[in-house]
């Protein structure tokens, strides 16, 4: 099976937001625990294009999986001798923030990566930082590959919590689609990441997790063979999600949600997530799509696995299937209907 990661490298810089593993872990019942893992390693053996903003919005589990997966592939990939470039980059070193106030002039965290790659050449770069309170943000870098890479990211701030923040994951890709990630201790001998960040806009913590209220197959049978409407490329599965955030003392808003639909063995899954870019809206219906990956895909009934959704303070909701094992009996969630069936 072939696969790349190039369709990431594409992605211009962008603001990002994630829950925190432990807000996300949290939540997690066993179910739901394994069915983000099965997802995230379905979606690796799919190479199903995902943006370093999808990657960053997944929920943990699920990124962790594909990530963990993904990493496999690679070294799997190098005991070929084929002469392609199989060996990630490397961060060589970080430099952090100065102090940011969201109110003033500057209200952007600045962060500045030196990168290497000694074949194909350095061409994407992502920073994630954490809050006080454990919501991580991110922002991405792209250029033209380049052997040794500064690369200048910037983060703006808003209505964000104050206080300390530190960096606490830098990934990087080169132009052949290799990834490395710093995390925990291999960012240690990077030195002091934190910074100070003051934010006289902070509207206080919502605590309370947002919730699907409806959801709706927009696309309940999709050929393989088809195209998109007016192109010659593969068709969109979508769904519409009824979301809502209810928040306490006050509502941050939807920031995203998706839905995974699988086969019953759960080999082969289409992973589908739609996002809000803007801050407290407290409900919507938001339309999660993905384009579909023919060249992995099977005809066959795609039931709903997983749902979830995430508000722009980290709270996160997840349903599980009962029929994967699960404690939401989906007729309920979607009445009209929980299956995609992709035909020849």
């Amino acid at each position: 099976m072939s696969f790349t990661l190039r369709s990431w490298l594409t992605a211009a810089a962008a603001t990002l937001l994630v829950a925190g593993p432990a807000a996300q872990a949290a939540a997690l019942t066993p179910s739901q625990a394994q069915a983000q893992a099965r997802v995230g390693a379905a979606l690796a053996r799919s190479a199903q294009a995902i943006t370093p903003q999808q990657l960053t919005q997944m929920p943990a589990g699920i990124r962790q999986a594909f990530l963990k997966a993904r990493m496999a592939q690679q070294k799997a990939a190098a005991a070929t001798n084929d002469g392609l470039d199989h060996v990630p980059p490397t961060l060589t070193a970080i430099q952090t923030s100065p102090p940011v106030n969201t109110a003033g002039d500057n209200f952007m965290a600045k962060f500045k990566l030196q990168l290497a790659d000694s074949f194909s050449g350095v061409a994407s770069a992502c920073v994630t930082v954490s809050s006080p309170g454990g919501i991580y943000y991110g922002t991405c870098h792209s250029s033209l590959p380049s052997h040794n890479l500064s690369a200048n990211l910037g983060l703006e701030l808003g209505s964000v919590e104050p206080g300390t923040w530190s960096v606490v994951e830098v990934d990087v890709w080169d132009a052949a689609g290799n990834w490395a990630g710093y995390y925990g201790d291999s960012l240690a001998p990077f030195g002091n990441l934190n910074f100070e960040v003051k934010s006289p806009r902070w509207y206080g913590n919502d605590s309370v997790a947002p919730t699907i209220s409806l959801g709706t197959v927009l696309t309940p049978t999709l050929s393989l063979s088809s195209h998109a409407k007016g192109t010659n490329n593969a068709p969109y599965a979508a769904v519409t999600l009824s979301v809502a955030d209810q928040g306490s003392p006050t509502a941050s808003g939807i920031r995203s949600a998706g839905a995974y639909f699988c086969t019953p063995d759960t080999w082969y899954c289409l992973y589908t997530s739609a996002d809000d870019s803007v801050y407290r809206h407290g409900s919507e219906d938001l339309k999660a799509f993905t384009q579909l990956p023919t060249w992995y895909l099977i005809p066959g009934d795609y039931q709903l696995y997983y749902a979830w959704v995430v508000d722009f303070h980290g709270n996160s909701t997840y349903y599980t299937s009962t029929f994967f094992g699960g404690e939401t009996d989906m007729s309920t969630l979607f009445p009209a209907g929980s299956t995609i069936t992709l035909t020849p």
